[in-house]
């Protein structure tokens, strides 16, 4: 882990050519020696311990990813000397946590306990972060939403995008038939490639673009339900034999 992260390949491929000749029948230490002192930078613990003293959790991140992520820099480290403790990494994590997750740690004490227990303390603040309330979002409101009202041309490649799945009725959020009006997709987003057939041409691009509602299946907007009682059925023929059956009684009448 530490050659992978620390190693350039250019450095690697100059100690292949240059030194590893000479220790050909020597002893692995020997050889490990010599590999760290001509690839690693003299002072690669100091740069892995202030990776460490930095450490934040993103906003992004579940806890026992950050826990994680602050244990592999320990474990580089520590690499054949333990020189970091259980202890010192659990300041470090506890700075480096959101506000709320920190009053929760002063509040139990969880760095006061004796002795401390490295497991104890992470389980202890993941059940933390577990509970703790999440914001609510509406897709109408979420900045993470698709973009339904145009404050200005869309780049090319959204244009590209956009009128593509325009064409076939897909929504711009998840990019499949939801039915959804623009921006009322409950998602999630779907952040894969699209694919775009190279044949697909690209309209020009109207003043006040807002994107359509889109398709609930492949049939197309008018599946399912219709949008009109009459939608789709010829009208002509029915209203004309209507109008004779309603007439009809009326005549007889008269004739009588």
């Amino acid at each position: 882990m530490i050659l992978g992260a620390l190693i350039t390949d250019t450095n690697l491929l100059a100690f292949y050519t240059i030194e590893s000749p000479k220790f050909e029948g020597k002893s692995w230490h020997e050889f490990k020696d010599r590999l760290f002192e001509f690839c690693l930078p003299e002072d690669w613990r100091a740069d892995i311990r202030r990776s460490i003293v930095q450490l934040k959790m993103l906003p992004s991140e579940l806890f026992l990813e950050f826990s994680n992520r602050a244990r592999t820099l320990q474990s580089l480290v520590n690499f054949e000397t333990a020189s970091f403790g259980d202890f010192d990494l659990a300041e470090f994590i506890v700075l480096g946590l959101p506000h709320a997750l920190q009053v929760k740690v002063q509040e139990f004490q969880l760095l006061k306990t004796k002795p401390f227990k490295f497991g104890e303390f992470k389980r202890r603040i993941n059940g933390f972060y577990i509970d703790m309330p999440r914001p609510r979002t509406t897709p109408s409101h979420s900045s993470s939403g698709p973009p339904t009202q145009d404050n200005g041309p869309l780049s090319p490649y959204l244009w590209r995008l956009f009128s593509y799945l325009d064409s076939v009725g897909k929504c711009h959020y998840r990019k499949t038939y939801c039915g959804n009006a623009a921006g009322a997709c409950p998602g999630p987003p779907d952040r894969n490639r699209f694919h775009i057939p190279p044949s697909f041409s690209i309209p020009p691009q109207p003043t006040n673009y807002v994107a359509p509602r889109a398709w609930p299946n492949a049939q197309g907007p008018s599946s399912g339900k219709p949008t009109s009682p009459t939608a789709g059925r010829p009208t002509g023929r029915p209203a004309g034999v209507a109008g004779v059956s309603n007439k009809a009684p009326a005549f007889d009448q008269a004739g009588v």
